[in-house]
């Protein structure tokens, strides 16, 4: 779901955008630097956290 906007994740969620964001920001806020979510997420698929078929829309 990473790859997916906000107001997708919240759709499939059942919960508002707002919740969404808020949570992406407390993952966000975590990291010493800067970091977006295009980089959390290769980060994750390269420590096997998560696998590309987890990632793909659909």
């Amino acid at each position: 779901m990473l790859c997916l906007p906000n107001k997708e994740i919240a759709k499939r969620l059942g919960v508002s955008k707002g919740t969404v964001k808020r949570h992406l920001e407390s993952i966000f806020n975590q990291f010493p630097l800067s970091v977006t979510r295009t980089q959390l997420l290769f980060d994750a698929v390269y420590k096997g956290v998560i696998e590309l078929k987890d990632i793909v829309r659909g």
